[in-house]
């Protein structure tokens, strides 16, 4: 069988719909195989424009397919994260402000940039 155009397909879609004899039935397997074939090779977005219908109804399955060249790679399975503390021991902390609401900040060195940061934090009185 010779691939099919979009043309085609769109008038099979045009009969399925004019010979259906309930508004919800379901497209047939064969439709959907067509459909299926035609976004592997034209891609889901054209083809659901031609055919007039969401590509998440049949691009499902083709997504979970590898095409030609593409390797497919599962979602995983969960994800990690992992935060450490501070190698410092607590004794080397600088100084410690907590906000009002509720957050922390710690300082560990004594550079330009740390200490503008806690002295116009203590200006503003927003530490305690």
């Amino acid at each position: 069988m010779s691939e099919e155009s979009l043309e085609q397909l769109k008038s099979a879609f045009a009969i399925w719909r004019r010979k259906k004899r309930y508004i919800r039935e379901a497209i047939p397997e064969a439709l959907l195989e067509r459909t299926r074939a035609a976004a592997a090779r034209f891609g889901a977005s054209p083809v659901s424009k031609a055919i007039g219908l969401d590509c998440r109804r049949f691009s499902k399955e083709i997504s979970s397919r590898p095409g030609p060249g593409k390797k497919v790679i599962p979602p995983p399975a969960y994800t990690r994260l992992v935060l450490s503390r501070p190698s410092m021991p607590a004794d080397r902390i600088l100084a410690e402000l907590e906000t009002p609401s509720g957050m922390k900040l710690r300082i560990f060195a004594s550079t330009p940039e740390a200490l503008g940061l806690l002295s116009s934090l203590c200006a503003g009185e927003v530490g305690r």
